[in-house]
């Protein structure tokens, strides 16, 4: 299975008004994030499948933090057909990776006690999820030593090396909730939002109005799952506004990445997720999901599909993002540097421009709120210069309750 290769995504630059009338500039929305000590770890763990308890935890690290039902996140279900995985989830507050890696075992006494296989994940938790690929490269390499030594060292030694240098306990779930996820300057998997936007075409768009509308997103895939991990996260991103702190800001994504069987009450409460999921049931448990993606064939809640559509902007908008595509398989096609294990300035350049295509959709998603916060009537002919069509009018009237903005969308053309 290929890793996700790493790269520095930060963004800086000068904030944007949002009363400003001015228009897109890249320069101007690349945002100075703050930089937090947000990517130290909190623990440090090693999950192995028993065929007689199901999955335990075999070690963790420091020995008095209490991680107990980790071990049905950083394993998830019908990881035993694969050889190895990376599973992206939340625990309690904080958000973990684990790298999972099945073993084949050659002694007899082994292959009698554990069916010739041992499975096992390797993990972190962290309060934040926007750093957590910094850590796949470490926790495989500390997974082969134990494959070939069944020796735990290295798991104490990568704890105190990348340890949070604010205290565990100080970790509230209040203080959780006010980290400005999106906000951190931080490194993102390389090919991740070009592969995310290649994967799903038009429908991106669709999860984009969602995350905007703040709809419950599920995905599904059987394992490997290291993909949809990062669907998930790309997901998250897609709504990244271009200034902090302005009123018009979402609210957290609430990304939850893995969810299995035992979440389907808890997740039905949630008035907004983004997620996935291995288990097929989920599909026809409606009252839990506003948008499931079932590879790239979405299915809507029937109470959301009046606001969840693809319009005739919605095809322009993604005729703009196919040419950017079309430049990165170009790109990868004339350059035969670009395969695994290296990445070139010009990929990571052209990368970067579909993050400021979405942003570009978000500053015009930012001047339609502040155009109707000031206009008690829209015409559909005003909505045409935020990119925006008369197909648009019943995702723009939820966003304008969603901000309590009391705007009227007329049908007339002005």
């Amino acid at each position: 299975m290929n890793e996700p290769l790493l790269k520095d995504e930060s963004f800086e630059s000068n904030e944007i008004s949002i009363e400003s009338n001015q228009e897109y500039d890249p320069k101007i929305i690349e945002e100075d994030e703050p930089k937090q000590n947000l990517e130290g770890i909190l623990s440090i763990f090693l999950i192995r499948f028993d065929i007689k308890k199901g999955n335990i935890i075999e070690y963790f690290y420091p020995n008095d933090f209490d991680i107990s039902g980790v071990e049905f996140k950083a394993l998830a279900s019908g990881l035993h057909d694969v050889q190895n995985d990376i599973i992206m989830f939340k625990f309690k507050q904080f958000f973990g990776i684990s790298y999972y890696f099945k073993q084949e075992l050659k002694q007899e006494d082994e292959i009698k006690k554990e069916r010739g296989v041992r499975m096992r994940s390797i993990g972190v938790l962290s309060p934040t999820f926007v750093s957590l690929n910094s850590h796949i490269n470490s926790l495989k390499k500390i997974s082969e030593k134990i494959l070939i030594k069944n020796d735990f060292s290295d798991l104490d030694e990568y704890f105190k090396e990348k340890v949070s240098k604010i205290p565990r306990e100080d970790w509230t779930v209040e203080k959780v909730q006010k980290i400005p996820h999106l906000r951190i300057a931080t490194k993102h998997p390389v090919g991740s939002f070009s592969n995310f936007i290649n994967f799903f075409q038009i429908n991106c768009l669709l999860i984009w109005k969602a995350a905007h509308l703040r709809k419950r997103i599920l995905f599904f895939s059987m394992p490997p799952i290291a993909d949809v991990s990062f669907q998930v996260y790309c997901a998250c991103f897609l709504t990244k506004l271009p200034k902090k702190n302005n009123e018009f800001s979402i609210i957290d994504p609430n990304p939850l990445f893995y969810v299995d069987l035992n979440e389907i009450d808890s997740i039905a409460m949630l008035e907004h997720y983004i997620a996935f999921t291995t288990e097929k049931i989920f599909e026809v448990k409606e009252r839990v999901w506003d948008l499931y993606l079932n590879l790239n064939e979405p299915k809507i809640n029937e109470k959301a599909k009046k606001v969840l559509t693809l319009s005739k902007s919605d095809e322009q908008k993604f005729a703009v993002i196919s040419e950017e595509l079309k430049d990165i398989q170009l790109s990868l096609n004339t350059n035969p540097s670009l395969s695994y294990g290296a990445v070139s300035i010009s990929e990571s350049q052209l990368e970067h421009k579909l993050f400021k295509i979405f942003k570009k959709l978000n500053f015009d998603l930012i001047k339609f709120l502040n155009f109707a916060k000031n206009h008690s009537n829209i015409s559909l002919k005003d909505l045409n210069q935020f990119q925006f069509g008369d197909d648009d009018v019943e995702f723009l009237k939820e966003i304008l309750k969603l901000y309590f903005i009391d705007s009227t969308i007329s049908s007339g053309c002005c």
